[in-house]
């Protein structure tokens, strides 16, 4: 309903806060509320409007993302928050909170977190005395040269 204004004849209307709570707004009419710029009326109160609509993050004011934890604002697109990695994600990219995923070709490092290594498939490149620097290749240990194999179709050492 409406309440009289103190002091005055006049009546304002009332906004009971468990049906129109009117913070960030005006009430205007019995239990009716107009929100301030930036803010519309949703679940009974006036909440912050973010466009476009937060990713990962919740919208704390008007066009204003706060990232969940493990999430920071990405430098181009401040409505998208993203995935934070406390190493860098080497030969791979961070597709969650200190979660990286390999580029093809590589596979997650044994020895060093959040790492990529480069893989060389056994069927094709012999890597007992050499390590992998790339996809499919291989650089000798000291004294030994690789060699093509058409029988087998096999990269070894000689």
């Amino acid at each position: 309903g409406f309440r009289q204004v103190t002091g005055s004849t006049e009546c304002a209307p009332e906004c009971d806060v468990e049906v129109a709570d009117c913070g960030n707004g005006t009430c205007i009419g019995p239990n009716r509320c107009s929100c301030e710029e930036g803010f519309v009326f949703e679940n009974h109160r006036c909440i912050p409007q973010c466009d476009p609509t937060c990713i990962n993050g919740l919208c704390t004011g008007p066009n204003n993302c706060t990232c969940n934890e493990g999430f920071k604002q990405d430098t181009l697109h401040p409505n998208i928050c993203v995935p934070v990695c406390t190493s860098l994600c080497h030969n791979g990219a961070c597709v969650a909170p200190n979660t990286c995923q390999c580029l093809p070709g590589y596979h997650q490092s044994n020895t060093v977190p959040n790492s990529c290594e480069p893989s060389c498939d056994p069927k094709y490149v012999d890597v007992r005395n050499g390590h992998c620097i790339s996809l499919n290749v291989l650089q000798c240990n000291e004294g030994f040269v690789l060699e093509y194999s058409p029988l087998s179709g096999l990269i070894h050492y000689l």
